[in-house]
C-alpha cells in the first residue's frame, strides 16, 4: 500500500498537537492538531496517481473511521484534478455504503463535484427518501452541480415536504440551481414562523432573482428589506459561487 495514503489517513485521526505547537491550559485549539493540518493538505492534494491505491485501500479496510478518511482523499482529488472517474467512484459507492457516517462524508463532498449525464445518479436518488434526516437531507444537495435537470424533482420534494430538516435542506439545494419557477415554492417559506427557515427563504429568493435579473428595487419589495441591503450586496458578490448546474 502507497506509504503516502497510509501516513495521510493516520494523520487525520491524530488530535495531538504538531511540534512546537504552544499548549495552553484548559484550552484545547484544534488548529494546532496533526489532523487539522492533514485536511488541510488533503483539501489541497490533486495526485491522481494515489486513486488506485485509495480504491485498493477501501476494498480491504472496515474501520469506518478510516474508511470515511479515504473517501475524503478521493473526493478532493476529484475536486482538484477534475477526475471524473473518481467522482463516479464516490456515486456509486453511495449504493454499497451503509454506515450513516460514511454516508454524510461522500454526500457532503459531490456538491463541489460535477456530475455529467454518464454518471448515474441513482445511488443520490435513492438516499433522498433514507429515514435519516442528515443522509436524507445532504443527499439533496448533492444532486446539484450536474448535467441532469433536477429543479422539478427538488421543487416537487418542496411541495411534499413538511419535515423542518427536509425543507432547510432543500432550500439550500433550491438556493444553487434555482431558476424563477423554483420561487413558488421558495416563496411560502418567507412567512414561516420558525426564524431559520424564513432567513434560508430570504436567501433563497434573493438568490433566485438576482440570477435571473431582477433589481435591486424588486428584491427589497419582495423580501420587505430596507432600500440598502446589505444580503442583496453579498449575495451579488457571491453569485458564482452559490450558482451550481442543474
Amino acid at each position: 500500500m502507497n506509504s503516502t495514503i497510509l501516513n495521510l489517513i493516520s494523520k487525520m485521526s491524530d488530535d495531538t498537537y504538531r511540534p512546537g505547537e504552544i499548549v495552553v491550559n484548559g484550552v484545547f485549539e484544534s488548529g494546532k492538531t496533526v489532523y487539522s493540518h492533514a485536511y488541510e493538505e488533503v483539501k489541497n492534494l490533486d495526485k491522481k496517481g494515489l486513486l488506485v491505491d485509495l480504491y485498493l485501500f477501501l476494498d480491504k479496510e472496515n474501520d469506518t473511521t478510516k474508511r470515511q478518511h479515504a473517501f475524503f482523499i478521493i473526493g478532493n482529488i476529484a475536486k482538484n484534478s477534475n477526475d471524473l472517474n473518481a467522482t463516479k467512484y464516490l456515486v456509486e459507492a453511495l449504493s454499497k455504503e451503509k454506515e450513516k457516517n460514511t454516508l454524510i462524508t461522500i454526500l457532503n463532498l459531490l456538491p463541489d463535484l460535477f456530475k455529467p449525464l454518464s454518471i448515474d445518479l441513482s445511488p443520490v436518488y435513492n438516499l433522498t427518501t433514507n429515514r435519516n434526516w442528515h443522509v436524507r437531507g445532504l443527499s439533496f444537495s448533492a444532486l446539484t452541480n450536474t448535467e441532469n435537470k433536477v429543479e422539478d424533482f427538488l421543487i416537487d420534494k418542496l411541495k411534499g415536504a413538511d419535515n423542518k430538516d427536509d425543507i432547510q435542506y432543500l432550500l439550500y439545494a433550491i438556493q444553487n440551481i434555482g431558476t424563477k419557477k423554483s420561487l413558488v415554492v421558495a416563496e411560502p417559506h418567507l412567512k414561516n414562523r420558525k426564524p431559520n427557515l424564513k432567513s434560508t427563504a430570504q436567501s433563497v429568493v434573493a438568490l433566485i432573482m438576482i440570477r435571473e435579473g431582477f433589481s435591486d428595487n424588486d428584491i427589497v419589495k419582495k423580501l420587505k428589506l430596507p432600500t440598502t441591503s446589505i444580503l442583496i450586496q453579498t449575495l451579488r458578490e457571491r453569485i458564482s459561487l452559490l450558482t451550481k448546474p442543474g
